[in-house]
């Protein structure tokens, strides 16, 4: 694992950031409340999910850095909870929404 042995090392070496699942969570909760995804890509969040699916195995494999590991676990979490959403509410859209008076 080199002398730093630990994913703030790897950052610092890198100059790049962990991946944050707030943005995520926000957008999920966002469609939660309007009951529909808006204009989020269904290909765009599925390739996230699968590179972030790809960073976990080569974590895994190469580094092993449980907490690197796990951050890139909850960042494919998020996006997953989005490509869930968009599965599910992509069969809602064309549908009149019902008034309640």
């Amino acid at each position: 694992m080199g002398r730093y042995g630990s994913l703030w090392g790897a950052v610092g070496r890198s100059g790049a950031a962990p991946p944050q699942p707030r943005p995520q969570l926000l957008q999920a909760a966002a469609n939660r409340r309007q009951r529909h995804t808006g204009q989020l890509s269904a290909l765009s969040t599925a390739l996230t999910l699968g590179g972030a699916c790809a960073r976990i195995f080569t974590s895994v494999q190469d580094t092993g850095d449980a907490l690197l590991i796990l951050t890139y676990v909850a960042s494919a979490a998020c996006n997953a909870l989005l490509m869930g959403q968009i599965l599910y509410y992509g069969r809602a859209v064309g549908r009149p929404h019902s008034k309640a008076d």
